[in-house]
């Protein structure tokens, strides 16, 4: 099913930025995101070029599978342990952001510092 609710989806006010993957194509694209799998935080996918289908599972949200078809300049925010996989077209170009809450990214740094 294709369904334009992914594209109303926003991340929540308060994250900050805690990485960005560099850019992925056809042919550096790690094999996990081509299959299920999930993030533990939020994240949002960003197409330069070319395009990107975003397919997520049946969850707590929704009960069928959605689909998106992500062109040049769409951006996709993903919830956290939301089942999903992408199907990158040949001349695609995007990075992944994740993001996390202020208060466990102070909790890491004081790990490291011990």
């Amino acid at each position: 099913m294709i369904d334009n609710q992914l594209a109303g989806r926003i991340l929540p006010k308060g994250l900050i930025l805690a990485r960005t993957t560099p850019k992925f194509d056809k042919l550096t694209i790690p094999a996990g995101l081509l299959k299920d799998h999930q993030t533990s935080t939020w994240a949002k996918i960003t197409v330069e070029a070319g395009t990107l289908v975003y397919n997520e599972l049946p969850n707590d949200e929704h009960t069928e599978k959605l689909k998106r078809e992500l062109d040049a300049g769409d951006e996709q925010v993903i919830s956290p342990s939301t089942l999903h996989y992408v199907e990158p077209s040949a001349d695609a170009l995007f990075t992944i952001e994740f993001f996390q809450i202020p208060e466990y990214l102070e909790i890491k740094k004081l790990g490291k510092d011990e």
